[in-house]
């Protein structure tokens, strides 16, 4: 070989083959990292959402309360009450009848945006006034399902007539429940409701309110 014309590649011989040497040496090192980077990262990301998931499943088998949000619309009323009512440990003066429907809230600030989704359920209840005791309360006892599981009620309702406008009543009602499948221990039923001089149906007189009720079960299974 003619040692003149051999020539080292990084010899003074050539200048700019050094740094364009060490420009695709560093390019391909750079290119070798985001490679590695972005699989690693790529493997975390995986791991992780894994491990989400299995949080969620290990979570949700701990899980013992059920929560259920529910419309109940009042569709009819028998005054003086049925020999049903004579399950309820109180003189019950009228009965009434009612449906649960789902509801749809707007995920940016829980609006109700629908409610009445569909039809999740039914109400059979019994009423009957504290008198003088408490002249704003009524006893209440009712049977009934929500999602297809069956309940007994008892408890109380108060009521505030004309509020907040003439002809609109508020109410809001706490029944305990029993009677539920096997499965649980127990449960509950918080309900705050709407009555207007319309006294059945979904549609408020005078107009624009929300009849009847917006109700929250919670329903407790027994732990495994």
């Amino acid at each position: 070989m003619d040692s003149a014309k051999s020539v080292h590649p990084f010899s003074r011989g050539d200048q700019s083959r050094p740094s364009t040497i060490l420009r695709v040496l560093g390019a391909a090192s750079f290119l070798a990292f985001s490679s590695t980077f972005a699989s690693a990262q790529s493997q975390q990301e995986a791991l992780r959402d894994k491990n989400a998931v299995k949080g969620k499943v290990e979570h949700s088998a701990d899980v013992v309360e059920q929560i259920y949000v529910a419309r109940s619309t009042h569709t009819s009323t028998t005054v003086p009450a049925t020999a049903f009512c004579d399950k309820a440990p109180f003189k019950a003066e009228r009965e009434a009848y009612g449906t649960w429907s789902s509801v749809e809230t707007r995920p940016e600030d829980g609006r109700v945006s629908n409610p009445a989704v569909k039809t999740i359920g039914d109400i059979r209840a019994c009423f009957g006034s504290r008198g003088t005791r408490d002249p704003s309360s009524l006893d209440a006892y009712s049977e009934g399902t929500i999602a297809g599981v069956p309940f007994k009620g008892i408890g109380s309702c108060r009521i505030r007539a004309n509020f907040p406008e003439a002809g609109i009543s508020q109410g809001w009602c706490f029944q305990a429940l029993s009677g539920l499948p096997s499965e649980y221990v127990g449960g509950m039923i918080l309900n705050n409701g709407i009555a207007s001089q319309n006294q059945n149906g979904d549609v408020s007189s005078p107009p624009g309110y929300l009849q009847s009720g917006i109700a929250t079960f919670r329903l407790w299974k027994k732990r495994r």
